[in-house]
């Protein structure tokens, strides 16, 4: 057979390979999708973890020190009740008011950090509240790729298998430059000539639509043609046969 027409012939099978793989490879795709935002949620929900266990650590401590504080002002206060010169009453009272001050700002501090605390915690039950949901999409599209499977499986392995017999009649050169040209455009590897002026000697290719040298053209005339390729495209080009038969007269 004519590598023009074993080229055709591996197209054909080629882009039903393509097609039924391309319905598992979005399938796939968007199962991935979902586990990788499954991941993503995880490792904020331990971020989130991480940062909660600190917060509660520090408001812990924080909350130490205002115990000491208000421990040292009953003292204190017990030290002004029993003072008994004016310069120690005025040097206790000055301890005292210091230590409140200090003690106000800690406990300040404690109802911030207890406010973002409770912020994060929402946040938290947000975050597993996404998982649930995440994780119920996920199952659809696992289900949905599982199906995929079941319905295109074994016409694709069938299709893979007439793809390789195809491939055989093909010099590796070429069927390297067809893989090529498959990938590039999606499987489609092949462009017709199109005749826009016989008599102007004036021919296009039908894929993009760039008008053709003619002495490019005519090489396609023989039947046992080599693969040519359009100049601005690179698609392989092949020739109607009433275009042939028009050109070999």
């Amino acid at each position: 057979m004519p590598l023009l027409e074993d080229l055709r012939s591996l197209q054909t099978v080629d882009s039903q390979v393509r097609g039924l793989r391309g319905r598992l490879d979005s399938a796939t795709t968007y199962l991935n999708v979902q586990v990788r935002k499954i991941n993503e949620l995880g490792s904020l929900d331990e971020e989130l973890q991480g940062q909660i266990k600190q917060l509660q650590a520090s408001i812990a401590n924080l909350e130490g020190e205002s115990k000491d504080k208000n421990d040292r002002i009953e003292k204190l206060r017990e030290e002004l009740n029993n003072s008994q010169t004016t310069k120690e009453y005025k040097a206790v009272l000055s301890e005292m008011q210091t230590s409140q001050e200090s003690r106000d700002e800690i406990d300040q501090q404690t109802l911030t950090l207890i406010d973002e605390l409770e912020r994060l915690k929402v946040r938290l039950e947000e975050i597993a509240q996404q998982k649930v949901e995440r994780e119920k999409v996920r199952m659809v599209a696992e289900q949905e790729l599982q199906q995929r499977k079941n319905d295109v499986g074994e016409r694709l392995e069938q299709l893979e298998i007439e793809r390789e017999t195809a491939a055989r009649s093909i010099p590796d050169k070429k069927l390297e430059l067809f893989d090529r040209i498959a990938d590039a455009y999606d499987g489609e590897v092949m462009a017709e000539i199109e005749e826009i002026s016989k008599r102007h000697k004036e021919y296009s290719c039908s894929s993009c639509n760039m008008e053709l040298p003619f002495n490019l053209v005519v090489q396609l005339v023989s039947m046992d043609a080599d693969a040519v390729q359009c100049p601005a495209c690179d698609r392989i080009l092949c020739m109607p046969e009433e275009t042939r038969a028009a050109l070999a007269k």
